[in-house]
């Protein structure tokens, strides 16, 4: 939920306390909750794209990702948040990656689908087209703790 510049979540902290959460949708950065707080809870959408990539070209693709096509997925402004995870173990042919970005609601990730997903996957579809296989996942974040 937005609230002003930012989206703001109540989330259990390591003492088991409620802290609100805050990020400034803009910048993408952590924000101080709105005065007074106003308190609710969240639920967000993790959009997951698991990924095999090519050997021959992992490092290229890498740099690509981290400096223009995940860039360019948050400059939409429907993201808050993103990881590279790698997956350990073996891969034939290829390495292979959990690329997570964390929508603030459903209705931002929907939004995402419809007017900027065909255009940044056709992009990297046809800069490494035949170097990869991937296949998207997306989950809605019920509970999370931190410590």
């Amino acid at each position: 939920m937005l609230f002003q510049s930012g989206l703001f979540c109540l989330l259990p902290n390591a003492s088991g306390l409620t802290e609100m959460v805050g990020w400034n949708v803009g910048s993408f950065q952590p924000t101080p909750p709105p005065s007074p707080p106003i308190p609710y809870l969240c639920s967000v959408i993790l959009y997951n794209v698991t990924i095999n990539v090519d050997a021959q070209v992992h490092d290229e693709w890498l740099a690509w990702m981290k400096t223009v096509h995940i860039p360019d997925v948050l400059a939409t402004g429907m993201f808050i948040e993103n990881r590279i995870c790698k997956i350990e173990g073996e891969s034939e042919g290829g390495v292979s990656y959990a690329i997570q970005y964390v929508a603030p609601d459903r209705t931002h990730y929907d939004r995402y689908q419809a007017e900027f997903a065909p255009t940044l996957q056709s992009e990297h579809a046809k800069r490494y087209a035949g170097r990869f296989a991937a296949f998207r996942t997306v989950l809605e974040v019920i509970h999370q703790s931190r410590v």
